[in-house]
């Protein structure tokens, strides 16, 4: 780990939360092909949706609560883009494999999938994404001027404590405390800032709500939260000035409540851009920072 203020600048890295992940492909019986970020130490797979244009903050809580309630969901992610035309909301879906082997995994997950990206209880569908949509979408953030690979590597990376620099785009990444009683107003208020913030060029927000609906240990229900919930927020920028600018123009924007629950992810930049990409490095999994 690196000391408070230093920086470490390499070539073609991957981070190591990345490094016992590899990419499968299955298909259910939908016809879907779906690639799946498979994680054999830690026992678990990784699926990547997107959602259509028109779901609103009600669709996509009544499907977490639907989803969560699937047999093997850990963990229930979704990232909203700024600046996408039309705006494409994606979810990422993480699943305990129970001891399972890959294969038997894979043929398992197979089979339990739809009740996720299609639950019977709701008219609501996403879209399965293919292998070769997962990896570009984690190499959009963590190598955005690299050949798409997964695991994603990048050509350049330089890591200060409190900025990141993937190719040539830098990052700011913040943690958003989500599990209190005022968690859907902060959500709406950060959603309203991806959709209306003015952007100058080369400028993107990208919002991510992890939810963990069955870990005992955060489960809250004696203070009326179901699921532990936590937000991450990443600006990007052409320049390190330009993402400073940005990062203090987004705070100096938000209530005073909000600003309250917002923390920087100081020395830990990385796990902000490779959640962003739709990249399983859960904080709570992890202890390194970077490998060549």
């Amino acid at each position: 780990m690196f000391g408070l203020f230093s920086k470490r600048r390499t070539n073609r890295v991957q981070a190591p939360a990345t490094r016992d992940m590899v990419m499968k492909t299955v298909s259910d019986a939908g016809g879907f092909d779906f690639g799946v970020i498979w994680q054999p130490s830690l026992g678990q797979g990784t699926i990547l949706l997107a959602g259509e244009t028109s779901f609103s903050l009600e669709d996509i809580a009544a499907w977490r609560r639907v989803a969560s309630t699937v047999i093997g969901v850990t963990v229930i992610s979704t990232i909203v883009v700024s600046g996408e035309d039309p705006a494409i909301t994606y979810a990422f879906v993480t699943f305990d494999a129970e001891k399972r082997s890959c294969d038997d995994f894979l043929t398992w997950l197979a089979k339990q999938v739809v009740q996720v990206y299609s639950p019977e209880e709701l008219e609501i569908m996403w879209w399965p994404q293919d292998a070769e949509s997962v990896t570009r979408h984690a190499c959009t953030l963590w190598a955005p001027d690299s050949d798409p690979v997964f695991p994603p590597v990048a050509q350049t990376l330089v890591e200060h404590y409190d900025v990141i620099q993937c190719d040539q785009v830098y990052r700011v990444a913040f943690e958003i405390l989500l599990s209190t009683d005022a968690a859907e107003d902060l959500v709406q208020e950060f959603e309203d800032i991806v959709s209306t913030s003015m952007l100058q060029d080369g400028e993107k927000i990208h919002f991510v709500e992890i939810v963990r609906p069955l870990d005992p240990t955060f489960v809250l229900d004696d203070a009326g939260f179901p699921f532990r919930r936590d937000g991450i927020i990443v600006l990007s920028a052409p320049s390190s000035e330009q993402v400073e600018d940005f990062a203090t123009d987004l705070v100096a924007s938000l209530s005073p409540r909000t600003r309250l629950h917002l923390t920087r992810l100081f020395g830990r930049q990385h796990i902000g851009v490779l959640l962003a990409g739709g990249v399983p490095a859960y904080g709570w999994q992890l202890t390194s920072t970077f490998v060549k």
